[in-house]
């Protein structure tokens, strides 16, 4: 199908180099990088509002924004995050998103000691995402590519809106170099 395709449209560089391998014509695909919505405007009252919701008024809020998927790296922040609050005081990580990684990051922030410094918030509406993003000091989702025994990619961050929608914000972003991020993410 790639190969007889008139135009090929990929996100990222890393998914136009996939598509290419599987037959799309270099001269036929093109880079596209997604676009976010325009980052809302929310009044300081919500966004108080909302650090008493999830307990995070005066701590230094590290956010991820995404499904509860091995390859978003969750289980890595989790896993540093005892060295980061003994740099860092007040550090609160925030994970907005759901998935069948849920049970197996709260055992990982349990094993480490850390139960008590990370938030799974679910999922947020289109009215409370803005003020996750806004509650942030950090978005933070060291990425990764999975792959299978014989090295082929099983599952990719093909490009990631998130990243751009947390600059939107302000916020610093620290991504993981796999994938279509380094696309999403000016180093």
């Amino acid at each position: 199908i790639l190969g007889r395709a008139h135009g090929v449209v990929t996100p990222s560089a890393y998914t136009k180099e996939l598509a290419e391998s599987l037959g799309a014509a270099p001269e036929h695909t093109f880079v596209v990088h997604p676009v976010p919505e325009r980052a809302k405007a929310v009044a300081a009252e919500a966004i108080a509002a909302f650090k008493v919701k999830y307990g995070i008024q005066g701590k230094r809020v590290l956010l991820t924004v995404g499904n509860l998927v091995e390859r978003k790296g969750h289980d890595m922040v989790i896993k540093s995050l005892a060295r980061v609050r003994a740099e860092v005081s007040n550090v609160q990580y925030l994970v907005v998103g759901s998935g069948k990684e849920e049970d197996r990051l709260v055992a990982w922030a349990e094993r480490y000691g850390v139960r008590d410094a990370v938030i799974f918030a679910g999922q947020l509406g289109d009215d409370e995402l803005p003020l996750a993003y806004r509650a942030a000091d950090l978005f933070i989702m060291p990425s990764r590519i999975l792959r299978d025994q014989a090295g082929r990619p099983l599952d990719v961050e093909g490009f990631g809106v998130v990243f751009l929608e947390a600059s939107q914000y302000g916020l610093p972003v620290v991504a993981g170099n796999s994938g279509g991020v380094p696309d999403a993410v000016a180093d």
